[in-house]
């Protein structure tokens, strides 16, 4: 008899365990609030494109916005010490106070592109970047989490310098520079970011 007693306890506090983890579930799900930074239903003049041709290079990349897309694409070239192209957008205001991960969503050619992320409004300057793949022709999802940012500069690591606060982000963008010279073309359905709620720090 105290066997099934114990038993029936046992069952009862795993279902109560279980129903604890459910609510959790469904509370992280319901207050971590994805915030949208850009979905291009606009004319896109929100972004602008910086190219080598500021170092001497001469590759051309493009920006815009069509059928609620953002398109950067053009052509990267490797010479007179070139190598990349970008596109940046302007000021992102307070929108990313709290984020804990950037989504996108893009279709590209199957390179190699780096979000970048910049606390200053300068021109010039480090940045923080990601690099992600592409499949050619397909529509990915890609989170990128706030760790995974490095800070660089002119393509060098910055080791000793700060790690990227969200609360400091002034502008996201992407960059091309893989080195292989040819047409390029990223098409960008939306950028959102993920935001902490208290709800996320229930404990396991």
């Amino acid at each position: 008899m105290a066997f099934w007693m114990v038993l029936s306890s046992v069952l009862a506090i795993g279902g109560i365990a279980d129903d604890l983890t459910e609510n959790k579930e469904v509370i992280t799900r319901e207050e971590s609030p994805m915030r949208v930074l850009f979905n291009f239903e606009g004319d896109g003049r929100r972004w602008r494109v910086i190219d080598d041709g500021v170092m001497g290079g001469l590759s051309e990349g493009t920006w815009a916005v069509s059928q609620g897309l953002g398109v950067f694409s053009g052509m990267l070239s490797l010479e007179n010490n070139g190598g990349f192209s970008s596109v940046r957008s302007d000021g992102v205001g307070p929108s990313c106070v709290g984020v804990t991960s950037f989504l996108i969503r893009v279709k590209g050619d199957g390179k190699s592109y780096q979000f970048r992320v910049r606390d200053s409004m300068a021109f010039d300057g480090a940045s923080y970047r990601m690099t992600f793949d592409t499949e050619a022709g397909v529509w990915q999802e890609i989170v990128l989490p706030l760790e995974g940012f490095e800070a660089s500069f002119r393509g060098r690591v910055l080791g000793d310098y700060p790690a990227l606060a969200g609360e400091k982000v002034t502008t996201v963008g992407f960059l091309l520079a893989d080195k292989q010279p040819g047409l390029f073309r990223l098409e960008v359905d939306w950028i959102k970011v993920r935001v902490r709620t208290e709800a996320e720090n229930v404990p396991e």
